[in-house]
């Protein structure tokens, strides 16, 4: 007899089945099950998708939840935990395959001796869910082990809606290590996994005559000798001498990780020789899945090396540059992430809350009785991100900003106001950037400098964004930070240099087809790079006055 294999299968559970079955349950009370109904569909909601599309799975509904911030789904952070919480609950009552949560625990008296000991109160926190976990095992503070912390990894993959269960973990284990290290020598330390990163080779690994290569490539590149004939026309600033070297560097381990032996690495010639180049390629294709834009860069520097440093032959460097547009990455204008990321912005709320928040911060830092370190912090990032708003420029320049070099008071009283200027040669493309900040936000920067950031240590130097040591905040640390209170605080995705293509999309959304405004606020060279930046806009605006003047004239008539 034919059996259809299909009609046996069995499908996966949905939330829409948690629905299905709370509903059906007759253990629970109106309210619970009222409750618990409400979780799931409006999680469902949250997600833009009915619970019948969504798995039953703790595990996949984290990952898709994870993005949801409660200020650009319009919901309570105490409500959106609530609806998580009860996302939980209502799937371990319903899915038969979900291990039941016990109710947590007290701690073991060990542990509860363990978590009160700690000499700080975050270290008491971070162990806070490992210390109930391990109680509920029956796991005592000395019989922790690496085993343990896997099944720990395990529980808040499978059943907690916690973002970033390794994260957690990793946490839990520098603290657990730090105590056993330093207050507590009974507990057993816990191994460390190999880093995720990708580490190259020092070049002290390589031999002598090849490090001193190197440097007489890099000598070359930071001075202008006006009796070479191909010499450079401009000394290369310290950042890009620094991005010189790295690419000869992460080239030279590509070269080593696919089989050649550091000892044969005696010059930069060996590092140019087109069968060189295509090993050392094919091994960061492999590595990466692909081309990445990285390749091309560092192809960019061996065709540079190659011409002027080991002087190869026309022929030669016809076949590396072949090699080079055969790694390259296209990109017309704008990368597809920074053109996602604006698309944020096709949101006019999201408008709205990023120019709002620096007085948001400044608020919210202000409520906060002997306001300190932490306080002063967010005012600093809330003058950087009005900074950046009236005057985008690269973060480089915005971290390095000095209250004496840069910035200049101009009149007096309500009306005084800052004004910033920094030396083209300060700036990437040699384009002096001067700006005469707004009244409000001159009174921001001079609230800042006056009452916020001598709370700060190091203070006492001309850096207007200062680190301890008083010397400036670097750019990739600072740009992290920005972006950081940037999301914590709205939920927008953005880095510093996207402020760039913002200014550039809320000035043509009002001055349509004014490039050269655009160009000058960027400080492009070139009036071809703004256009193919930028002209996209155009069309997403477009379309939507055809949606408004077109589509909503044929509505009417129907």
């Amino acid at each position: 007899m034919y059996v259809d294999q299909y009609s046996i299968i069995k499908k996966p559970m949905t939330l829409g089945d948690v629905v299905t079955r709370l509903e059906a349950k007759t253990d629970l009370s109106t309210t619970k099950r009222r409750d618990l109904v409400s979780a799931v569909r409006t999680a469902a909601r949250l997600l833009h998708r009915s619970p019948e599309d969504l798995p039953a799975s703790v595990e996949d509904l984290r990952n898709r939840l994870a993005d949801i911030h409660p200020v650009q789904a319009s919901i309570s952070l105490k409500r959106l935990a609530n609806v998580k919480s009860g996302l939980v609950a209502a799937i371990e009552m319903t899915v038969t395959t979900c291990r039941i949560r016990k109710r947590q625990r007290p701690r073991s008296p060990a542990w509860a001796t363990l978590v009160q000991s700690t000499p700080q109160k975050w270290q008491a926190y971070t162990l806070s869910r490992f210390s109930h976990f391990c109680s509920s095992q029956g796991i005592e503070p000395t019989d922790v082990s690496d085993d343990v912390l896997v099944r720990f990894e395990e529980h808040l993959s499978k059943e907690v809606l916690t973002k970033k269960p390794e994260k957690i973990v990793k946490i839990t284990r520098q603290t657990w290590n730090g105590l056993a290290e330093r207050v507590h020598p009974e507990l057993p330390a816990l191994t460390k996994p190999p880093s995720r990163r990708v580490l190259t080779r020092d070049l002290s690994t390589y031999p002598a005559s090849f490090q001193a290569d190197i440097e007489a490539w890099i000598a070359r590149l930071e001075t202008v000798d006006f009796l070479e004939d191909d010499g450079p026309a401009k000394a290369l600033r310290p950042t890009s001498l620094r991005n010189v070297r790295a690419c000869l560097r992460q080239f030279a381990d590509a070269l080593v990780k696919s089989g050649v032996k550091p000892d044969e690495l005696l010059g930069l010639s060996d590092l140019v020789d087109p069968e060189t180049v295509k090993r050392g390629l094919r091994y960061l294709r492999e590595r990466d899945g692909g081309n990445r834009p990285s390749h091309h860069t560092i192809m960019a520097q061996l065709i540079a090396v190659a011409r002027y440093h080991v002087r190869v032959s026309g022929d030669i460097e016809k076949v590396l540059k072949s090699i080079q547009a055969k790694v390259s990455v296209a990109y017309d204008g704008m990368t597809d992430k920074n053109r996602n990321r604006l698309g944020q912005f096709r949101d006019e709320r999201n408008i709205d809350l990023l120019l709002d928040l620096p007085r948001h911060l400044v608020s919210k830092a202000g409520k906060v009785k002997d306001a300190g370190r932490n306080q002063a912090l967010m005012v600093m990032h809330a003058v950087a991100i009005d900074i950046l708003l009236a005057c985008p420029m690269r973060i480089g320049n915005l971290s390095s900003l000095s209250i004496d070099q840069h910035l200049t008071w101009r009149g007096e009283g309500r009306e005084q106001r800052v004004a910033i200027a920094i030396p083209g040669s300060e700036v990437k493309n040699r384009q002096p950037i001067t700006i005469d900040l707004s009244v409000e936000t001159s009174k921001l920067l001079d609230r800042y400098i006056h009452s916020w950031r001598p709370k700060l240590e190091g203070s006492s130097g001309n850096a207007l964004f200062t680190q301890t040591n008083g010397n400036a905040r670097t750019p990739s640390r600072f740009g992290q930070d920005i972006s950081r209170t940037i999301k914590r605080e709205t939920g927008i995705v953005m880095n510093a240099h996207l402020f760039r293509h913002l200014a550039a999309l809320l000035f043509l959304d009002k001055h349509p087809g004014e490039y050269e405004t655009v160009r000058r606020l960027l400080g492009h060279k070139n009036l071809n790079t703004t256009t193919k930046f930028y002209a996209p806009f155009e069309t997403w605006r477009a379309t939507e006055r055809y949606e408004t003047e077109v589509l909503q004239v044929r509505r009417a008539v129907k």
